[in-house]
């Protein structure tokens, strides 16, 4: 009896630990790939792409919401965007991200924002270019 019982309590706790594993991978994975996409540097590769892209079509709107959970410093100046994150949490990674682009966008600077539009629109046959940031 005491074999049986003992197998019992072993096969549980094996069970116990594979579960807990299971668990804390998939808890780990969401929480660096929520932080990836949040990141300054893939905020500010993603938005100098879009910013580069939106030069060779005739006109176009892009909306770009990398998280809700993060917000961003935003500083365009000299066709170099610099994205820089605010975490509300202390292990997250601060950097900034710094990226050129290759339209003719103002220089702009925005703080604490989740969402960006970018919009090109032809007026007289010269290309305007409009980049616009907000708090979702």
């Amino acid at each position: 009896m005491k074999g049986i019982s003992l197998i019992g309590i072993i096969v549980v706790i094996l069970a116990t630990v594979a579960l807990f594993l299971w668990v804390s991978k998939e808890i780990f994975n969401f929480i660096i790939n929520t932080f990836s996409q949040a990141s300054g540097e893939n905020v500010a590769r993603q938005l100098s792409n879009f910013m580069t892209v939106s030069g060779a079509s005739y006109a176009c709107k892009i909306t770009y919401i990398p998280t809700r959970e993060a917000t961003y410093n935003i500083q365009i100046k000299s066709r170099i965007l610099k994205a820089s994150p605010i975490f509300n949490v202390p292990y997250a990674e601060k950097t900034s991200g710094i990226h050129p682009f290759a339209t003719n966008f103002t220089d702009y600077q925005i703080k604490d924002v989740n969402s960006f539009m970018i919009i090109k629109r032809m007026v007289s046959g010269e290309a305007k270019y409009e980049f616009s940031a907000k708090k979702v």
